[in-house]
């Protein structure tokens, strides 16, 4: 699976959770991406 769009949530957000609940195979895939600071995940965006 790989989505269409490049995207970020907080982590434990209501948006993550929702992800979880709603969408589990996609947050799994997800979970992969997950970055330590929102600096590093705009910059793992960025990147690619």
């Amino acid at each position: 699976m790989k989505p269409p769009f490049k995207f970020a949530t907080t982590l434990h957000g209501n948006t993550d959770v929702l992800m979880k609940k709603s969408f589990p195979v996609m947050h799994a895939y997800m979970r992969q991406f997950n970055q330590t600071s929102p600096v590093e995940g705009v910059r793992a965006v960025k990147k690619g």
